[in-house]
Parts: structure tokens; C-alpha cells; sequence
């Protein structure tokens, strides 16, 4: 948290789901468009490859810092999506966003992949895409 945002840190941020980890971008970039195995991926990665299954489901909260506050402020739920295969809510700063715009923003976490649904079934098909 940057002093210039003037969000109160409530909690820490939550772990990710674990996800499946590709052994190199080659083998990505035959299932997602170039640019997701180049960039995405690999700031993605930092947030997902230190993860069991037991620390995934957070939600996140950012609430601007208003002194003598006296009106309700707006809530944003924020739903990451990515095709049930990976993601995490902690990879967006929902701080800034508070901040700015007198919001107050709500991150989830929720469980992906082999946690949270059958990921592939017979011909590498995806249960998602039927």
C-alpha cells in the first residue's frame, strides 16, 4: 500500500488457488495466443506458484481512507475469469481503484482447476467449453 492512495490496510492479501504450472511458454503458447504466454503468464506466475490448496479462498477488501465519513459508499465485487483453469483476485490492486474513486472494492479467490472442477476430460476437451 503507497502512503499517496490513502487506503487503510485492512488484511494481508490472500494466497491463490494453486494452478496448473506449464514447464516452459512453448506448451502454453499451443492452448493461449502468444502475448498471454509472454506477458500474462509470467506475472501471473508470482502469485500462483507458492500456493497449496488449503490457503486459496480470500477475499480482499479495500476501503478508502475518509475521515468522519457519513454516506455509504459504493461496493465493486471483483470476479476474476480466465476459463476456470487459473487466476487470482491478488493480482489486481484494488486499492488504487479505492482510492480514486471513493469505492470500496471486494477481490475473491475461488477454487480452479483440478480444485474446483474437472479441468479436462476424454481428448483434452475442457468440461467449460461443452
Amino acid at each position: 500500500i503507497h502512503p499517496s492512495t490513502k487506503v487503510t490496510k485492512q488484511i494481508e492479501f490472500g494466497s491463490a488457488c494453486p494452478q496448473y504450472l506449464w514447464k516452459n511458454a512453448s506448451e502454453l503458447s499451443r492452448i493461449r495466443p502468444k502475448y498471454f504466454a509472454e506477458e500474462y503468464y509470467p506475472k501471473l506466475l508470482k502469485y500462483i506458484s507458492r500456493q497449496n490448496e488449503g490457503q486459496c479462498l480470500y477475499m480482499n477488501i479495500y476501503q478508502p481512507q475518509i475521515k468522519n465519513l457519513k454516506e455509504r459508499l459504493p461496493v465493486l465485487l471483483f470476479v476474476h475469469g480466465d476459463g476456470y483453469d487459473m487466476g487470482t483476485g491478488a493480482a489486481f490492486d484494488g486499492a488504487i481503484l479505492a482510492s480514486y474513486t471513493r469505492t470500496i472494492v471486494v477481490t475473491i479467490n475461488y477454487r480452479l482447476g483440478p480444485f474446483g472442477s474437472i479441468v479436462r476430460v476424454a481428448n483434452g476437451i475442457s468440461v467449460h467449453s461443452m
